[in-house]
């Protein structure tokens, strides 16, 4: 059991690095979709360019590749306002706060390794909801382009899961709420 808490805590102590980068990276496709949308803007009134990119959906590809790049570079109000929406509170609880919030669906996990372990996948949960939330937009955003392929729905259920992932000690205080009656 020390050989995975180890590997968790190594995982863990890589979270940090990992998000800022993925909020960086996130920031630049932003500006780029930004000029993208400016492009398919220009390229709607223009015939040789028009059937091309994200402007072969008229005014509105274009339209809501803007609001993409406008998600992704204000990232973390789109993220606040969904979570005001989901819990209301505009701020993610951290991983180590998980026991305050459902102690008695997390009992069996009371033992120091427990702790260490059940932090640890918190984390590294919250996490990956950040990844499911960003691709949410971007798959929720395609629907202009594809409009018969359903994506919004597919693209919502990313972001609602990734909102439930990160924040998941009161995702898990509302499971226990909903089991227990608690």
């Amino acid at each position: 059991m020390q050989g995975l808490a180890g590997i968790l805590d190594r995982a863990v102590a890589l979270m940090p690095p990992l998000q800022s980068l993925v909020v960086a990276i996130v920031y630049c496709v932003g500006l780029v979709c930004a000029i993208s949308a400016l492009r398919g803007f220009a390229a709607v009134n223009d015939q040789r360019l028009a059937p091309r990119g994200w402007s072969q959906a008229g005014w509105q590809g274009p339209t809501f590749l803007l609001i993409l790049a406008l998600a992704f570079v204000s990232l973390s109000q789109v993220i606040s306002a969904c979570l005001m929406t989901l819990f209301g509170m505009d701020q993610t609880y951290a991983a180590s706060e998980v026991f305050a919030y459902a102690p008695q669906l997390l009992k069996p996990a009371q033992s120091d390794m427990g702790r260490r372990l059940l932090v640890s996948i918190v984390r590294i949960l919250q996490f990956i909801g950040l990844l499911a939330f960003i691709r949410g937009l971007y798959v929720a955003n395609l629907s202009a382009l594809f409009p018969y392929r359903r994506l919004l729905s597919k693209g919502l259920t990313h972001m609602t899961g990734g909102i439930c992932a990160m924040n998941m000690p009161a995702f898990l205080q509302l499971i226990q709420m909903l089991l227990l009656g608690e």
